[in-house]
C-alpha cells in the first residue's frame, strides 16, 4: 500500500489529523499475514476491510 496522506484539512481544526491510521493498520496487518483493503463504500467514502487469519486450532 503506498504511502497515505491527508488529502484535505480535518474537519475539526482544534484537533488536525496526521494522515498515518491507514499506514498503521495497513503494517499491522501485514505484520499478522493480513491485508488491508480499500475501496469505494456505497454511500460514499472510504470503505476499509481488514482481513486476518485466525490462529491455529481456533475454530
Amino acid at each position: 500500500m503506498p504511502r497515505s496522506h491527508q488529502a484535505r484539512r480535518s474537519l475539526d481544526e482544534s484537533t488536525p489529523g496526521t494522515g498515518l491510521g491507514l499506514n498503521i493498520v495497513s503494517e499491522m496487518a501485514h505484520s499478522y499475514r493480513g491485508q488491508l483493503e480499500l475501496g469505494e463504500s456505497k454511500m460514499g467514502g472510504l470503505r476499509a476491510v481488514l482481513k486476518l487469519k485466525r490462529a491455529k486450532g481456533e475454530k
